[in-house]
């Protein structure tokens, strides 16, 4: 009988261990981090997702459990909205705190906001129940710093003269290297002299400052002869000194979430494309003139002496509005949809558009200006440009500069 009770006892307790449930699960994500700026091609660092695990019931054994974990990437700030990069199931372990890594792509140039989702638990007795998302960690990949220096050339007895890369070159610099220079006009003749023929010329990249551009917008001030770059996410805007890159001061615009701002030499106003508001507003120092609303997420503002032409960042048309009133006079209707952040310019009757188009002889690139007669709207043209994404366009009358986000 003694021996009968001390098995009947021991049964009990294997049968007890054999049948329960000990879940290690996924309680919440801690943080993320490694965001950084990359030259494009150059090997990055591993983003890193911490997360903290609980113990859900109170016997062994330790059992695994599963989740579908989402790594998604965006071009704003935001972890809502963004393109799924990549799908995995993951599982826990007993005892272990998971770090997990994720290794961001360097290979197009432009900004980046990485975020991770975690979904699906196949159980749940002490974990999360529904959705676990990080926030956004940023990732910059940069072009090469291309930087030119002028110079002057001899024309030779015939009238000509040639120049090469190396004669240009002031000190470009990659971080993984240069394959090759080139330019893209190496001949000159007796017409590039002053006082020669003069010609209509494409657009042409001329180089590159290093200005920190803050964000999507920009602008310029051609009466104070100064950058003027919104912060986008507040009212901010940053006055920079354009040769330097020089911090000149910040003041504050009456509305936030500046896209693009606009100023002309008839007045000292500013247009404003306020990108959350959906509205373009005119302003005088902190006094709004008029601010209206265009039914779509403004992007994109310009002027010329009368009108003010406009667009959400995602588009098929173009509007017109009265600069005194801000009233819509006219709707230009676009062969395709446009992708604009801060990207419209008005110059000597035309509207040239720096983005994407679904249309036209450049489509699908960033790196294209389309060209539309202001008057009409009517699509004239479009051509490729020597530069990367870009996040804002600000015109000083004669050259136009692109921003990447850090830099011209």
């Amino acid at each position: 009988m003694k021996k009968f009770y001390i098995l009947f006892a021991f049964f009990i307790l294997a049968s007890s261990q054999l049948n329960a449930q000990y879940y290690w699960q996924v309680e919440k994500i801690v943080s993320i981090n490694g965001g950084n700026t990359y030259d494009k091609n150059e090997i990055p660092n591993d983003i890193k997702l911490n997360l903290t695990q609980c113990a859900g019931g109170n016997r062994k054994p330790h059992n695994s459990t599963l989740y579908t974990l989402k790594w998604y990437v965006n071009t704003t700030d935001s972890n809502n909205g963004g393109r799924i990069h990549s799908s995995s199931t993951q599982y826990t372990q007993a005892n272990f705190h998971p770090i997990l890594s994720f290794t961001p792509p360097t290979d197009v140039v432009g900004t980046y906001y990485y975020y991770a989702e975690f979904s699906n638990p196949s159980k749940t007795t002490c974990g999360f129940t529904g959705t676990l998302t990080s926030q956004t960690v940023e990732v910059i990949v940069k072009p090469p710093a291309a930087r030119a220096k002028n110079i002057t050339v001899q024309l030779d007895g015939n009238g000509n003269a040639t120049i090469t890369p190396a004669q240009i070159d002031n000190g470009s610099s990659s971080t993984v290297g240069i394959a090759s220079l080139a330019l893209n006009i190496t001949s000159f003749n007796c017409s590039d002299l002053d006082g020669g023929p003069s010609t209509e010329v494409a657009l042409t990249h001329i180089g590159s400052r290093a200005i920190n551009h803050r964000a999507h917008g920009g602008g310029y001030n051609p009466h104070l002869d100064e950058f003027w770059f919104p912060q986008w996410g507040d009212s901010t805007v940053y006055k920079t000194d354009p040769i330097s890159g020089a911090s000149l001061g910040s003041f504050n615009l009456p509305k936030d979430a500046n896209m693009q701002l606009w100023m002309d030499k008839s007045s000292t106003d500013t247009y404003t494309a306020n990108f959350g508001h959906r509205t373009i507003t005119r302003s005088n120092g902190n006094t709004v003139v008029w601010s209206t609303n265009i039914g779509g997420t403004a992007g994109n503002v310009t002027t010329d002496a009368n009108y003010v032409y406009t667009s959400p960042y995602f588009t098929d048309q173009l509007k017109v509005l009265d600069k005194a009133t801000g009233v819509l006079v006219a709707t230009y209707t676009l062969p395709d949809y446009l992708i604009m952040y801060g990207g419209l310019v008005h110059a000597n009757g035309k509207l040239y558009a720096f983005g994407i188009a679904l249309f036209g002889t450049v489509q699908n690139t960033w790196n294209a200006v389309h060209i539309f007669d202001a008057s009409d709207g009517t699509y004239l043209s479009s051509q490729s440009l020597n530069y990367p994404t870009y996040y804002g366009v600000s015109f000083d009358g004669e050259n136009v500069w692109l921003g990447t986000g850090r830099s011209l």
